[in-house]
């Protein structure tokens, strides 16, 4: 069986409300979502039996779908709660179409206040199986302290949280070539899991389950850098900043080491098609943290292309079959609580 944990949709129901607020000649996005919106050959999108078709076209089981959250960032903040809820009532609604064949996860874009409601009422109510959010929160490191109730809840429910790439200016010609979406999106996941180990929050949340979008980004290429840094910290902390890393001690004394907790996260194979980045990817995380991953309807073709990489890239994978059945099946189906 082939488990597919991490693609997207946009229902019908929930575009017609998103695209009139788009403004042409200003909102990235404005291009994209008009011409689907009104695309019937775009049905790949957003139409349920389309979906099933592609699914069966390409042996895949089951599948994972979430709203592309980065869109919302064109929302106006009067309007973001409402299409929150509109978003995941629509996903839900999607997913329950064929139950069996489709897991619908949430989208929670803030991480505090009344979104902690909105999180409790996709997860009881509308049977979400996880939930996804941004890289950054609206510019704002996922380390903040305000956000430490939302990891509490999403630890006690038990459930994956997805991170997606979101956008950021750290240049005014990011969006040239669409350096954003190439090269900006893999750089904001790799500071966002940087944030998260090193901001404390694995450690305080040992049991929230991370999932990272296109195998954790530059983690896995840059893992000894990673562990580099912090152990030349450690041998001269004082050369590298006061409280650089504020509970080193306490790891160092637990026989820790914050590359662990790196390797903790879980990660999807939505590599774009890379055969060497995903077993980069592999060779870091392990059979135990790999699941397979699309990023569907995304790339050339409609998506067909990306799927059909990925899926003969995890196929010519030389590791051995038990491993390979974790990063079909069995790793999203203990993460879903799938029977």
């Amino acid at each position: 069986m082939i488990i597919d944990a991490y693609s997207h949709v946009y229902p019908k129901k929930l575009m017609k409300e998103f695209v009139p607020f788009l403004k042409e000649g200003s909102d990235p996005y404005y291009n994209f979502f008009r011409i689907r919106a009104n695309d019937p050959e775009a049905a790949n999108y957003s139409d349920e039996q389309a979906r099933i078709k592609y699914l069966d076209r390409f042996g895949i089981d089951i599948e994972a779908v979430n709203m592309n959250v980065v869109f919302f960032e064109s929302l106006p903040k009067a309007d973001l709660l409402r299409m929150t809820r509109l978003a995941n009532d629509t996903v839900a609604e999607f997913a329950a179409s064929n139950p069996e064949r489709i897991i619908p996860i949430g989208f929670i874009p803030h991480l505090e206040g009344e979104y902690l409601d909105e999180l409790d009422r996709s997860i009881k109510d509308l049977g979400m199986k996880g939930c996804v959010i941004f890289t950054n929160n609206f510019g704002r490191p996922l380390d903040s302290q305000e956000f430490l109730g939302f990891y509490s809840k999403m630890e006690k429910y038990d459930l994956p949280l997805f991170l997606h790439p979101s956008n950021h200016n750290y240049y005014p010609w990011i969006w040239n070539y669409r350096l954003n979406f190439i090269f900006g999106w893999p750089f904001d996941t790799s500071l966002a899991l940087g944030s998260l180990v090193f901001g404390g929050v694995l450690e305080r949340y040992p049991k929230l389950k991370i999932v990272s979008h296109h195998l954790g980004g530059m983690i896995p290429f840059f893992g000894e850098r990673i562990r580099g840094f912090y152990d030349d910290y450690m041998q001269h902390p004082y050369e590298a900043g006061a409280n650089a890393y504020p509970f080193a001690e306490k790891m160092s004394a637990e026989g820790q080491h914050p590359i662990d907790q790196f390797k903790k996260i879980y990660a999807d194979t939505a590599t774009s098609g890379s055969a060497i980045a995903l077993r980069c990817g592999y060779d870091f995380y392990g059979k135990d943290r790999v699941l397979f991953g699309t990023d569907y309807p995304f790339g050339p073709m409609g998506g067909d292309v990306w799927t059909e990489l990925i899926l003969d890239n995890v196929r010519k994978l030389d590791i051995p079959a038990e491993a390979k059945s974790l990063v079909w099946e069995k790793n999203a189906r203990a993460l879903f609580r799938l029977s």
